[in-house]
């Protein structure tokens, strides 16, 4: 079934751009540029154009459109933006959504520009706003004008509204996914969508009137000829001041309220993008540009996703019915005409290789280096793919939560980002705490199945600990730890260690010596102490238990040396009790 089906009324496929050589981007001064520019009084050149079309509804994708257009700017927002007509040079139709149809064209001087033509007028000031709202983010593509285009149509010439921006060679990952013919990696997936649930974050709860997408699919998702990724389409978002408006967005991209929504709905936007990030991650890990079926829900024993079998296509086509503005572009039967993904892909997540081959080589490497233990390459191949493995169960999970049905059980977007590593760093980061805690045989490190979507900062979570809000900590702690910081590392090592917040249900003394020994690594002069001394007398004292840990005095001895150490060109004083340490034992505090 032709996944133009999928798009519902608000919604345009944009920029089905080709593939080309990479051309120089208009600047926002164009007009300016454009001194020859025809102005009314040259507009004769329509009349020698092509037979019009019917209306620019009829036109597909690709088709040829040779024509020189009379361009009138609106009254501009930014003084240097030329107020005078001009005539455009459209060449083809780039892509043809339902709002919308996206023109390739030139200005005078030959400038590749796109020209954005819009049904409705209202819509297209919307996104203009939108797009000047947040200009200065590079995932936005660049909104140059607005105003209108006198279109040809069979009925003579109608005045459409348009915007101008910056053409973006490159594909959708709509058609990436088509090309390949695979489905990408966790790690493409996690580095393509990060500025986008980044941006999205921002733009929901930021700034003093948040802005909701509504529209995020694979079809509104740009990679462009540089790498970048961007971000189209905002004909159908809305603010906090119009939630009155409708927008029912794409058909299993778009939150269920969003396509259904029912009189006791009072915030459509709670949730609303992040249930469509979800969607399209899962979409681009399966390698389809299908969405998931509405009624996702994850196993309890085994944490895979399924969909929940009372969301059937008869039900979703009750709940159509029951809309107090049913969906126009709604499809019934969507489940039995495979217009969703099948059960089996929701589940189906692959790693590249580069990323295991760094994680073997990072936990062989750490274990020697910190610990002092060598383990056999079978053992590190096997904590590497538990790593891997525990780090799929967290991500389905997390996609899990913000595919509820219910938006009130559904995480926001900046918790979604708060749940994700924020780049490639924190991400291997993530994966090196995963794989060095199944080596040394901790408990359910940071992976646990219920992810956590704990916002706050580390002053914020010192306070709670200080305050005996150990629970409340605890949350902030392990998610900044996943991004390498020293000190959360440190503070959750002292938590595990002491079982504060309920640590030791999932925690164990490996799990302490772990915490502690990335920390040191890090240049805590605490944590370098703790382990120093736990690996020189092989035991260290915790809840009034001596743990046993394996003696390396040698490396125990470095430890302490490093605490003891003062480092004045970095401003570092050495650890008093370190000192003390070395005094009492009868070392030098510099190894010899």
């Amino acid at each position: 079934m032709s996944q133009e089906l999928l798009t519902g009324t608000g919604s345009s496929t944009s920029t089905a751009m080709p593939e080309a050589a990479a051309a120089t981007l208009p600047s926002a001064t164009f007009m300016l540029a454009d001194a020859s520019a025809p102005t009314l009084a040259d507009s004769g050149a329509m009349s020698a154009a092509a037979p019009a079309p019917a209306s620019v509804a009829t036109l597909a994708p690709g088709a040829h459109f040779s024509r020189e257009l009379l361009f009138t700017p609106a009254a501009p927002e930014r003084s240097d933006i030329r107020q005078t007509p001009q005539n455009l040079a459209f060449e083809e139709v780039a892509s043809h959504g339902g709002q919308a149809t996206i023109f390739k064209a030139h200005t005078p001087s030959g400038t590749p520009i796109a020209v954005k033509v819009f049904e409705n007028g209202e819509e297209c000031l919307l996104e203009w706003r939108s797009l000047k709202k947040f200009s200065n983010f590079r995932v936005l593509p660049n909104a140059l004008a607005h105003g209108t285009v006198r279109m040809p149509h069979a009925a003579g010439v109608q005045e459409k509204s348009c915007i101008v921006e910056e053409w973006l060679d490159g594909d959708t990952l709509a058609k990436h996914l088509h090309r390949t013919g695979r489905g990408m990696t966790v790690e493409e997936t996690l580095s393509t969508m990060s500025p986008v649930i980044a941006f999205l974050a921002t733009a929901e709860t930021e700034l003093r009137v948040g802005v909701i997408h509504h529209d995020v699919k694979p079809s509104n998702i740009l990679l462009d000829s540089t790498g970048c990724v961007r971000l189209i389409d905002f004909g159908i978002a809305q603010t906090s001041r119009d939630q009155a408006r409708l927008a029912w967005g794409t058909q299993g991209f778009s939150s269920p309220e969003s396509c259904f929504p029912s009189s006791g709905e009072t915030d459509l936007r709670k949730g609303s993008d992040a249930y469509s990030l979800a969607a399209t991650m899962l979409a681009l890990l399966a390698g389809e540009n299908k969405p998931p079926a509405y009624g996702v829900v994850a196993q309890n024993s085994d944490g895979s996703l399924r969909y929940d079998p009372a969301w059937t296509d008869e039900r979703e086509r009750f709940a159509h019915e029951r809309s107090i503005t049913p969906f126009p572009a709604f499809i019934e039967y969507a489940r039995e005409k495979g217009i969703y993904l099948e059960e089996a892909a929701l589940n189906d997540f692959t790693h590249d290789a580069e990323t295991l081959d760094f994680l073997k080589k990072d936990i062989a490497e750490t274990l020697r280096s910190t610990y002092g233990t060598e383990e056999s390459a079978a053992a590190v191949e096997k904590a590497a793919r538990t790593a891997v493995d525990a780090f799929d169960a967290k991500l389905r999970a997390t996609l899990g939560a913000c595919l509820a049905v219910n938006a009130a059980q559904r995480p926001t977007t900046t918790q979604l980002k708060n749940a994700l590593p924020r780049g490639k760093a924190s991400y291997r980061h993530e994966l090196h705490l995963l794989g060095l805690n199944a080596a040394l045989g901790g408990g359910r490190i940071l992976a646990q199945d219920a992810p956590s979507f704990k916002a706050g900062t580390l002053a914020q979570a010192l306070d709670e600990f200080n305050s005996g809000h150990y629970a409340q900590a605890v949350g902030v702690f392990e998610r900044l730890a996943r991004q390498g910081c020293v000190s959360a590392l440190y503070y959750l090592a002292i938590c595990a260690r002491d079982n504060l917040g309920g640590t030791s249900i999932k925690y164990s003394e490996a799990d302490v010596m772990l915490f502690m020994g990335e920390a040191a690594a890090k240049g805590a002069v605490v944590a370098q102490f703790f382990l120093g001394c736990a690996l020189y007398s092989g035991s260290y004292i915790a809840q009034g238990a001596v743990h046993h840990v394996e003696e390396n005095r040698e490396l125990g001895l470095s430890y302490i040396r490093k605490s003891a150490a003062h480092d004045e060109a970095h401003q570092k004083e050495g650890f008093p009790p370190a000192k003390a340490w070395l005094k009492k034992n009868g070392f030098a505090e510099h190894a010899e």
